[in-house]
């Protein structure tokens, strides 16, 4: 008796470890159903960002967009609401509204704190005509509630926080500044040159990321980048490549930058920042009735990148698809094709270990399991 008692207790501990190893390896999708049934108005409202705060949690942000009283239709106001979704639990029902449109910056771990901007365009007899103060709004990711509305902080673009919140970068119509968190302590590093006989030839700085102690920047003309440079924080050892509209920058780390180059075929290049040697990385090979976007996406460890193609061999329906490739080995991984509407486009992706977050027609949020 007592060995068969034995033998039962050890095949239910056999079982229940069974049990548990396949909920913690299941893939990532099957954890998550990203749903709106606990929001009110759902069918009113449209996915304007999906945002990583880290690989467990996510604010989803949607607007909805609506006429003002006393104004006719073409008169619209964005009311934005933002909501927090984990991995594990699901959608927070905590949500805060913003009653014009704004945009993520980052993070302070820190403090809880996730910071977003935002400009009111919709009340002129509070300010004055053309008129529009940019408000910055920091809210407790964890609690998700709005703690602190900024007073007008002026127009500022291109906002990027660095990775421990010791220092913002941004550019205006002045230049472009570093400075303390909340825009505190400015300090100009470039100044934005306007060219009174051709305005081709003007110039402006905008930053596009911290690396370590250093700046990442895009040098614009009037429509163009015309290169990146890299400088410190305090102004010194300023580096600078020219590069043809590298303007879209993916990922970086302590001694690399990868871009996309867009005038060639788009192919995924790394700049050593030490060398400013230019090597490519990856490139996709693509039929005469395939268009690539512009913008392709890449994993924070640069291991995954996913390209976003248009098919345009059928006249009558448009193919939009996305291919995940191991940047390394140059292998396709898969191919998720997008259904339903008949225009359909990807609005953003977010990389979660081996699988992607994908906001489709800017209605639905898949979440696709690549390595499968």
């Amino acid at each position: 008796m007592k060995k068969l008692i034995y033998v039962l207790l050890v095949l239910i501990v056999i079982i229940v470890l069974l049990y548990v190893t396949s909920i913690f390896n299941k893939p990532v999708e099957e954890f998550i159903t990203f749903n709106t049934e606990n929001i009110e108005e759902a069918e009113n409202l449209v996915i304007d960002a999906v945002t990583k705060i880290d690989d467990k949690n996510f604010f989803i942000q949607y607007r909805e967009i609506k006429p003002i009283t006393g104004y006719d239709d073409n008169n619209l106001m964005v009311t934005v609401k933002i909501y927090k979704y984990n991995l594990d639990t699901g959608l927070n029902k905590n949500s805060i509204k913003i009653d014009n449109g704004c945009y993520f910056l980052g993070i302070d771990k820190s403090n809880d704190l996730a910071y977003f901007i935002g400009t009111d365009y919709y009340h002129e007899e509070l300010y004055g005509v053309n008129v529009y103060p940019t408000f910055l709004y920091n809210i407790n990711y964890k609690t998700m509630q709005l703690e602190n509305t900024s007073e007008d902080v002026g127009y500022k673009y291109n906002i990027k926080i660095s990775s421990d919140n010791k220092y913002w970068t941004y550019n205006t119509d002045e230049g472009l500044f570093v400075s303390e968190p909340c825009f505190e302590n400015p300090k100009i590093l470039f100044e934005t040159m306007i060219s009174n006989d051709d305005v081709r030839d003007s110039e402006s700085y905008h930053p596009s990321d911290f690396i370590g102690d250093k700046i990442i920047y895009l040098k614009c003309g009037y429509e163009w980048v015309k290169g990146i440079g890299i400088i410190n924080m305090d102004g010194t050892n300023n580096k600078f490549v020219s590069i043809n509209d590298a303007g879209y920058l993916l990922y970086d780390n302590e001694s690399l930058i990868y871009y996309v180059d867009v005038y060639e075929n788009m192919p995924l290049m790394k700049l050593n920042i030490d060398t400013l040697e230019k090597t490519e990385v990856f490139n996709v090979e693509k039929t005469e009735n395939e268009k690539l976007h512009y913008v392709s996406y890449l994993s924070s460890d640069a291991k995954y990148i996913a390209v976003v193609v248009e098919d345009y061999s059928n006249p009558e329906k448009n193919k939009v698809y996305v291919d995940v490739y191991n940047v390394n080995t140059k292998e396709k991984l898969n191919t998720y094709e997008l259904t339903g509407n008949d225009y359909n486009y990807v609005t953003n992706i977010e990389f979660v270990k081996d699988s992607i977050v994908l906001v489709e027609s800017a209605n639905k949020i898949k979440v696709w399991n690549f390595n499968k």
